[in-house]
């Protein structure tokens, strides 16, 4: 600054004493070269200056000089011509001089260097002397200077009052300058350079921006505030036109100050709609230093520059730092930018500027597209200077990791060329994920793209790829005209569940005369348009075709093309880009347009079209427009997926001179067949129903008379408009509006209700009736007015009959209330009304609905099955409230003498009054008391039901009792169990009505009989056919007891106590059972796959055994107290580990010889053991003397020694309630009237047949059969025990079979006959066993009708069989 102060002095001193020569010597060269060299040479030569002076000319009062040169070392850096000074005066003891001007003023300040070395070698202790000279006014013609980088400043300038007497002093300077392309007005108002070396100026600056400064400088330090504010139309022509918005509309805020310019801070801070920030410059000669940083807002990135490279449309804001640092004696230029937003962070930086720049980005929350993050280093070569004056640069760099969602991508290395015309980028990866190499070339407004994707991770683009792999080759050329072509080839793509293939897929755009063409072809699709068109022009061609199809105005458009389009089957496709759309092969499009003469025409084929869901198929049309006439036909086979499914639909326009025609027909698939049919003839102005059919089951209307329907945009009318059926009238008359002649009248009659639950759909809500109904509405639009009754006589409900329906409406547009009324009569009798308004304009319900004696069994249907046989009476009422979609309802009911039946458990329940409320979405139910309807004993429930709007029922209701009857099943084919549950406990009943949830919590009670079905289905026939079936186990089956119910889930948990009978079903028929009382804690839960688990131990008390075999043997087992049923979930699986005992009175001779015995009849137990599982468990028998000595039994347990003689023996007590004697062999002879005259009511089971043919071996099959002689012939027939031996063989493989029995009568006396008795033999004719030749002989002493005619019987017959259902 100090050396600054000394030039301006300098020069100053120069003009004054210039200009007291000029007064002094006049014309006198001499004497004015003699003055400059006393005076004003002195002075210019302390700071280094010198000048060419040679003299001015005087003439006219003016002073005037041709040219001045200004030196600097030599060298000349400003040139003064055509100097002129006028009026010159002594006055006050000082030089006046009126005016100074000067033409040209030309200064170099292009040699910074040499101004640099010039103001350090200033003095700055000697002060300026000041001259007696004072200067009106100052004027330079032409002021310019010369800056480095061919820069300059020219202008004009002028000064008023300048005085020299003490320094220099300036009240005003103004001028226009130019500085490159900124044309600028300066004003200072004041400028002082006092003789102190002191500075003070306040400027205002308008260079298309105003700059406000107050200058302060002396000896001791220099001081600058300014604010600098530029305007729209500032602009440099360095700064690109896009980033004009930046350098407009900025408010500078400067403060400078130091102890002097080789030492200064400037403080800047700045305002911005785009940006605010900060920056330091601090100059310590030579070195100096800038940093600040720079906040950039939202609107930045939505401006033309950034958002062409940032295309993410919700750019936050950003912060920028920057640093530069530099030498003045070097010329050096370091500098470090950086920015960040959140955690991202860019930097670029270099040591001298002339250096490589280096660039380095860490983005770890970036989104730009699929890119979720990532990070980049690369070198900007030759230098950013380069990059930033657009000549050739090249920026080499490589990505180490780029983020997309979950996946990372690793080692993209890229290197972009710019030249003048010409940008080259490359490309290449090796990730698994992104296996990639090319290349992009632009130059002179083509763009040329080659590239090889050996692998893509689609995932890596579409975070909703399944996983899918691309692999291709691709090339492709596209110019300024948008023409070129892109080309795919050898395209795989690799699916989770298969491959996709295609050869190629190339698309051409090329020129063709004064049109253009677009092809496409590929494996998948192909087509062409062709012609006279552009983009915009094809997206007009829908709204053109629906303006022809709906008789608008004709739409101006110039596109004239031919199209035409096939494809093959691209589901793949549609997948890939989720379009929803999937089209199979074989569809096809060819149209042509021509806007100019309104004309086109087209056909389509589409074999099967699905569009997210929505189905179509057979699809197919084809139209025609000429002149004003069209033709037009859209129809489909099917269309699924919508809310009505339809069998067919066809949709076609016929256009004429004076109007057009519009018909669709369509077939809803349905139970209830219903089809449609309606067509129209419309023109502007008015329509004309002419077909009207609509077909619904056993119900149709069709259109019997119609007039004209005249309309506008505001207002239609019609005489008359009637549909006539099966299924009722409908007549519509009037309209509304200007055009109405009458008033809009809607008018139903004897409209059949059941056509009601066609559109209902709720199976649980039948409704049934007659309806007739009147709809008028008045006045004009915007002003309605509206009334209606409804009269629906013999309201059925689910085939119940309610009674008659009237209600009324009133409605207006200007309060916008509809009030509605309604009573439900029936005779002599009121039982339901309702009245209250809504207002649509807010969506505002309030009605309040009053019931008096109203039956709730109709209402049965809408619990879906949970409780059946409802009766009872309803009276209460409830106001309903709030948006339509959305009501809620609160009010308070009582139901009278209400009964009902559970279904789940079987029983029913009823009461003298049930209280309930409803609050918003829920019933709530009051606690009451409950009876069973057997014993009367009183059950306590309370709870509640949530519903919405009564469209669900999700129900929470409980039950507690002490002693109820909580189960009534009877057995049915799919039973888990059933019978008599008395219990004491909770029940709860929860869940929505098609999940409904049962918990029991309770303990048996007297009388409860718990029966678990564990046997099987079982085939009964006639006896001549009596077979028994194999006891495989049959699977759990369905244990619905509603259809509407989705499942039903069960979880009770039951103590059962010794008061309860729990019998396990073997075999029902035979009466193989288990009868047991006992304890235990089970489980029982049914899921909701419906399968049946069961859990628990049961232990035995007390019981019994019924044991069958197969129907012949029944034998009662007593149970063993502490035996025990485990349950582990399966209920066939249980474990069992059970005692029972079978008691007879016999003699032990042959097994007790002890003294003492004396072959008396004792008793014995046989006890039968079963252990493991239920189904199949292990059989053990044993025999006890329980009332005998000790060494009888003990002598008994030494003659069976083995499993098998247990076994043997087990069987004879069993059989003949007698010991088998070992020793008495069937070889050696049996005494059989002794062994059997303890049981002559029991039969001999096949065990001892097995006996018999451990003797005959495997030759032939033996039975061994025992018949009581108290038969019911008796009378008839000789008395008389008998034993049937039957013995059997196969022959030929079994297709011959040979069966035979001999009979031996047992007399009184014990002795034995041997008889022939019955004889079969069966020869299978076919292969397949169903035709058999049988003859036999029949023994006919058992059959008292026919003794009489000889002892057999014999016969030859033909036997055919056949299989129903495997059965």
């Amino acid at each position: 600054m100090r050396t600054t102060r000394r030039l301006g002095i300098g020069l100053g001193l120069l003009l004054g004493a210039g200009c007291l020569a000029f007064w002094l010597v006049l014309h006198s060269k001499s004497v004015q070269h003699f003055l400059y060299k006393s005076y004003a040479s002195p002075a210019l030569e302390t700071m280094g200056v010198s000048t060419d002076f040679s003299g001015m000319d005087y003439a006219d009062g003016e002073f005037t000089m041709a040219k001045l040169d200004l030196r600097l070392h030599q060298k000349t850096i400003a040139t003064l011509k055509g100097v002129s000074i006028a009026d010159v005066r002594w006055r006050q003891g000082m030089v006046d001089v009126a005016s100074i001007s000067c033409d040209t003023v030309s200064i170099d300040a292009s040699d910074t260097a040499l101004f640099s070395e010039w103001l350090r070698g200033l003095p700055s202790d000697t002060p300026t002397e000041g001259f007696p000279l004072a200067i009106a006014n100052n004027i330079i013609q032409f002021f310019e200077v010369e800056l480095p980088n061919e820069q300059h400043i020219r202008g004009d300038l002028l000064t008023s009052k300048v005085s020299f007497s003490e320094g220099v002093a300036c009240q005003a300077l103004s001028g226009a300058l130019t500085w490159d392309t900124i044309e600028t007005n300066v004003h200072i108002t004041q400028l002082n350079l006092g003789k102190s070396n002191a500075f003070k100026m306040d400027a205002n600056i308008n260079l298309g921006a105003t700059v406000l400064c107050d200058v302060q400088w002396d000896e001791k330090s220099i001081r600058c505030d300014a604010r600098v504010s530029t305007t729209q139309d500032f602009k440099l022509s360095q700064i690109p036109a896009e980033w004009g918005g930046f350098i407009r509309d900025v408010a500078l805020d400067l403060e400078i100050s130091g102890p002097s310019f080789d030492s200064i801070i400037t403080t800047a801070q700045f305002y911005h709609q785009y940006f605010t920030g900060t920056a330091i410059a601090q100059l310590n000669n030579p070195r100096y230093n800038l940093k600040g940083n720079l906040h950039l807002y939202q609107e930045a990135y939505d401006s033309t520059m950034l958002s062409q490279w940032l295309t993410v449309p919700a750019m936050q804001a950003a912060d920028l730092q920057y640093s530069i640092q530099g030498s003045l004696e070097s010329g050096t230029l370091a500098y470090d930018l950086g920015a960040s937003k959140g955690m991202n962070t860019v930097r670029i930086w270099s040591k001298e500027w002339k250096d490589v720049a280096r660039l380095e980005l860490n983005l770890p929350n970036f989104t730009q597209g699929p890119l979720s993050g990532g990070s980049v280093k690369a070198a900007i070569k030759p230098n950013l200077e380069a990059l930033i004056t657009d000549q050739g640069t090249q920026v080499v760099g490589l990505a180490p990791i780029m983020m997309f969602d979950d996946y990372s991508v690793r080692g993209l290395s890229f290197n972009w060329q710019h030249l003048t015309t010409k940008d080259s980028i490359w490309l290449s990866c090796l990730d698994s994920l992104m296996d990639i190499d090319g290349s992009l070339v632009a130059e002179q407004g083509t763009f040329k793209v080659q590239s090889n994707i050996n692998a893509l991770g689609l995932e890596l683009l579409d975070p909703l790829d399944t996983g899918q792999i691309l692999s291709a080759r691709m090339a492709g050329l596209l110019k300024e005209d948008l023409t070129g072509f892109f080309s795919a080839q050898d395209i795989l793509l690799q699916r989770p569940t298969d491959v996709v293939f295609i050869n190629a897929f190339d698309v051409v755009h090329e020129k063709q005369g004064t049109g253009r063409r677009i092809g496409v072809s590929s494996d998948v699709m192909q087509g062409y348009i062709e012609g006279i068109f552009d983009w915009n022009g094809l997206r007009a061609i829908p709204g053109v075709l629906f303006n022809d199809l709906a008789g608008g105005p004709k739409v101006a458009n110039k596109v004239n093309a031919k199209f035409a389009f096939e494809a093959s089957t691209i589901d793949w496709l549609s997948q890939l880009l989720h379009l929803g759309v999937i089209l199979p092969e074989g569809g096809y499009m060819v149209a042509n347009f021509n806007g100019s003469s309104s004309t086109w025409n087209y056909s389509l084929n589409v074999p099967h079209l699905n569009y997210n869901g929505v189905e179509a198929f057979a699809i197919q049309g084809e139209g025609t427009k000429e002149g004003r006439g069209i033709q037009s036909m859209l129809k489909a086979g099917t269309v699924d997926g919508i809310s009505t499914p339809l069998d067919s639909v066809v949709l076609s326009w016929d256009s004429h001179t004076e109007f057009q025609e519009f018909t669709a027909a369509a077939h809803v698939r349905d139970s209830v067949p219903t089809s449609l049919l309606a067509g129209v003839q419309y023109k502007k102005g008015s329509f004309t129903p002419n077909v009207l059919e609509l077909q619904m089951g056993a119900h149709h209307a069709s259109l019997v008379g119609a007039s004209p329907i005249l309309w506008n945009s505001t207002s239609f009318d019609s005489d008359s408009l009637m549909l006539k059926g099966t299924l009722g009238t409908i007549r519509l008359t009037g309209g509304l509006g200007e055009l109405a002649t009458n008033p809009l009248r809607l008018s139903l009659s004897n409209i059949n209700a059941n056509w009601l639950n066609y559109w209902y759909r709720e199976p649980q809500m039948q409704f049934d009736g007659r309806l007739d109904a009147i709809l008028r509405i008045d006045s004009y639009l915007p002003n309605l007015q509206g009334s209606g009754s409804l009269q629906w006589s013999n309201v059925q409900l689910n085939r119940e009959l309610l009674g008659n329906f009237n209600s009324t409406l009133q409605w207006s547009t200007a309060d916008n209330d509809i009030f509605l009324n309604g009573t439900l009569l029936q005779p002599g009798a009121t039982k339901a009304r309702i009245s209250g308004h809504y207002n649509p304009s807010i969506d505002d319900l309030d009605m309040v609905v009053v019931v008096d004696q109203l039956d709730i069994h109709p209402f049965e249907p809408l619990l879906g099955g949970v409780l059946t046989e409802t009766a009872g009476v309803l009276n209460g009422s409830a106001r309903v409230t709030g948006p339509v979609e959305n009501w809620e309802a609160d009010g308070e009911f009582s139901l009278l003498n209400p009964s009902f039946n559970i279904p789940i458990t079987g029983t029913s329940l009823s009461a003298s009054s049930l209280d309930f409320g409803l609050k918003e979405q829920r019933i709530e139910l009051d606690s009451g008391y409950w009876t069973d309807g057997t014993n009367s004993t009183a059950a306590l429930t309370w709870g509640g039901i949530e519903h919405n709007r009564f469209s669900t029922l999700d129900f929470d209701v409980h039950l507690t009792a002490d002693s109820a009857l909580g189960m009534q099943l009877n057995r049915a084919y799919d039973s888990y169990f059933y019978g008599t549950g008395i219990v004491d406990g909770d029940l709860v009943v929860e869940g929505p009505v098609e999940q409904i949830h049962l918990g029991l919590n309770a303990t048996t009670k007297k009388g409860s009989i718990l029966k678990i079905p564990l046997d099987n289905p079982t085939e009964v026939e006639t006896p001549s056919f009596l077979r028994f079936v194999s006891n495989e186990f049959r699977a759990p089956v369905d244990t619905s007891k509603s259809k509407s119910l989705e499942y039903f889930t069960t979880d009770m948990e039951l103590e059962v106590l010794p008061d309860a009978l729990v019998e396990l079903i073997l075999d029902e028929v035979m009466g193989d059972i288990i009868s047991s009382r006992g304890t235990g804690n089970m489980r029982v839960k049914i899921l909701e796959d419906e399968s049946f688990e069961l859990y628990g131990l049961y232990t035995i008390a007390s019981g019994d055994y019924l044991f069958t075999l197969q129907g012949i043997i029944n034998k009662p087992f007593e149970l063993i107290p502490g035996g025990t049923i485990l349950w582990s979930g399966d209920l066939y699986g249980a474990e069992v580990n059970l005692q029972a005992k079978y008691s007879v009175n016999t003699d032990l001779k042959g097994l007790v010889t002890n003294a003492n015995y004396s072959n008396e009849n004792v008793d014995v137990d046989l006890i039968i053991t079963l252990t493991g599982s239920l189904m199949q468990p292990e059989i053990g028998f044993d025999i006890v003397l329980p009332n005998s000595p000790s060494s009888y039994q003990q002598e008994l347990e030494r003659r069976i020694l083995t499993a098998d003689a247990m076994n043997y023996q087990a069987f004879s007590l069993l059989m003949l309630g007698d010991f088998y004697r070992q020793n008495l062999g069937v070889q050696e002879g049996i005494n059989l009237s002794e062994s059997f005259t303890r049981s002559t009511s029991e039969v001999l089971v096949s065990q001892f047949g097995t006996w018999i043919a451990a003797g005959l071996g495997s030759y032939v099959d033996v039975e061994l059969d025992y018949t009581t002689g108290n038969n019911p012939y008796n009378s008839l027939v000789q008395s008389g025990d008998e034993i049937r031996l039957g013995v059997s063989k196969d022959f030929m493989e079994g297709r011959l079979r040979i069966n035979s029995s001999l009979d031996v009568p047992i007399a009184s006396d014990g002795s034995s006959t041997l008889l022939l008795g019955d004889t079969q033999i069966e020869y299978e004719l076919t292969k397949d066993g169903r035709t058999v030749l049988r003859a036999f002989n029949r023994s006919n002493r058992n059959d008292p009708l026919l003794q009489n005619t000889g002892p057999y019987t014999q016969g030859v017959g033909i036997q055919y069989r056949k299989d129903f259902d495997g059965k």
